[in-house]
């Protein structure tokens, strides 16, 4: 299998890359507006290179996915358009919008799947277009012929990161994990990863419950778990969302549980590092999103080229907490 174009083009970049990653990821698009990038005169320079771009929604983590997929596109002198759902759980919006591309006959297509199955159909007809199709963040394991798969192997990183957080925690602790949607293949590989570990290292998983990445409902689910098993009941809530898991703290906060619940979650946004620094979250295992977007766009130009790559090029996570959260904060 071949990397060679990774290689070379990351080393190059690597200091812009990191320079980019720093900015906020703050984008005015919502739902169907798309978001364009390239200077008009690209095709002029002799590139017609069209890259369509269709994210979960737009946060903090998806629009550092389009920042590095811009990058790589502003490299290459391509055209590139983002789009996302209205909402996380629109997996039919999603499927909209690839179509749309489809017919647009772009070059490349990114694609990160709110629901693993639901996309497979829509991404065959664009590979039957000779559109080379790279997944990125979310694996569809079902799909079989991506370029490959940039992310984070995610029930490795939160086996991994929930052995370090079951080493904070009395022994035989009572845990309850709230996670993503049902059939979002991080959010299900992540909250697998959690429940394999904490009963690995002899605690006890309580409770398991799919959330929809939403901090009001994550607040309620804590809410239900505390009066069913009491604050001494529960030493540790786990989730597989940042912006999630802010709905978690709520509820701990309001029951005045902070001091003895602690808390772990999944992504490394900005909000979670305010947590820790505010001591009301332990730990946050976190991602790279922006050399996802990078490496997806250029995995992209690579298979045009006839380049090969694995099924998957995994991306690093990193353990965040207070001894370290100050390196990442913006």
């Amino acid at each position: 299998m071949k990397r060679k174009v990774l290689a070379v083009l990351l080393a190059v970049t690597m200091t812009a890359a990191m320079a980019a990653c720093s900015g906020d990821g703050t984008k005015e698009n919502s739902g169907s507006e798309a978001k364009s990038s390239g200077e008009e005169g690209d095709s002029s320079d002799g590139s017609d290179l069209s890259i369509g771009v269709v994210m979960k929604l737009y946060d903090e983590f998806q629009n550092k996915v389009i920042d590095g997929a811009e990058a790589a596109a502003e490299e290459a002198g391509a055209d590139i358009t983002s789009v996302a759902p209205d909402d996380i759980t629109d997996a039919a919006q999603q499927v909209q919008m690839i179509e749309n591309f489809i017919s647009q006959e772009v070059d490349i297509l990114l694609v990160d799947p709110n629901i693993a199955d639901s996309v497979i159909t829509v991404l065959n007809d664009a590979v039957a277009q000779d559109i080379k199709v790279v997944l990125v963040d979310t694996d569809s394991p079902n799909f079989e012929n991506p370029v490959t798969y940039v992310g984070t192997e995610n029930y490795d990183a939160a086996y991994e990161g929930a052995t370090e957080f079951a080493s904070r925690l009395p022994e035989g602790a009572n845990v309850v994990i709230a996670t993503g949607q049902q059939g979002d293949d991080n959010h299900e590989k992540r909250s697998s990863g959690y429940k394999d570990a904490m009963e690995d290292a002899g605690c006890t998983v309580l409770d398991l419950q799919y959330c929809d990445n939403s901090a009001d409902l994550t607040a309620g689910q804590v809410e239900d778990w505390i009066q069913k098993y009491g604050v001494d009941g529960i030493d540790a809530v786990m989730c597989t969302d940042d912006d999630a898991c802010m709905g978690a703290i709520q509820a701990i906060k309001q029951n005045d549980a902070t001091d003895s619940i602690k808390v772990c979650s999944f992504n490394g946004f900005q909000v979670a590092l305010q947590a820790i620094k505010e001591g009301t979250m332990e730990m946050t295992i976190a991602q790279q999103p922006y050399e996802m977007g990078y490496e997806a766009v250029m995995c992209g130009i690579g298979a045009l080229d006839g380049e090969t790559y694995d099924r998957q090029i995994p991306v690093d996570v990193e353990i965040i907490d207070s001894s370290n959260y100050e390196e990442y904060l913006e």
